[in-house]
């Protein structure tokens, strides 16, 4: 039982929390990495992804915020995240898209975040989350606001927004009725500031 996956992943976590709180970078380190190598839940990757920037694993943490952001399930605060690594990376072009990531993520569905470093009961695996308690609490309305306002930052220096306009924009001429579409490139025409469009939606 000692030797199972499940028993080692506990064993790091409480290595990795025990080496943070008495300051031993090189253990905290040690853990992290076979942290890394392990099955990570999905509602860990960010928590473990924030550990790692403050002990200087920007790579890993990056592999796994890209590994959050292709879930079908992924957290806005870890595509968010992601995005400002590639972006203070000089990854733009990967940023771009992942910007892209961010939008769709906000417009399709309500996000669930997750908070603090403290115990939750068992998981269905039978491990017992030592990093993180999911938190059922919605992003509000002007923190999405404010992901968004970033990810528009982003396509914009990446190059990638007019791209973004015109596939939805073709859209539109095959659903010219669609409010969806219209509130959509409303609010990025906006962030172009393309006036002109903006007037004309508005009349649709």
């Amino acid at each position: 039982v000692s030797d199972s996956p499940d028993v080692r992943y506990e064993c790091e976590q409480q290595a990795l929390r025990l080496a943070l709180q008495t300051d031993r970078r090189d253990r905290a380190r040690t853990a992290a990495e076979r942290l890394f190598g392990m099955t990570i839940p999905q509602s860990e990757l960010l928590p473990l992804a924030e550990l790692m920037l403050k002990i200087d694993m920007a790579d890993q943490a990056e592999a796994l915020l890209l590994r959050a952001a292709s879930n079908s399930q992924r957290d806005v605060r870890a595509v968010r995240l992601l995005m400002d690594i590639q972006l203070n990376r000089d990854q733009l072009d990967a940023a771009g898209q992942t910007a892209r990531i961010l939008i769709d993520s906000i417009e399709s569905r309500a996000v669930q975040t997750a908070s603090t470093m403290v115990q939750y009961p068992t998981t269905n695996s039978g491990r017992t989350g030592m990093l993180v308690t999911p938190s059922t609490r919605s992003l509000t309305p002007n923190e999405l606001e404010a992901y968004r306002n970033a990810a528009f930052e982003v396509l914009i220096k990446s190059g990638k927004l007019k791209e973004l306009i015109d596939e939805v924009e073709a859209k539109l001429k095959a659903s010219p009725s669609s409010v969806a579409l219209i509130a959509r490139l409303i609010a990025y025409h906006t962030a172009a500031r393309n006036q002109t469009r903006i007037d004309e939606l508005i009349l649709m």
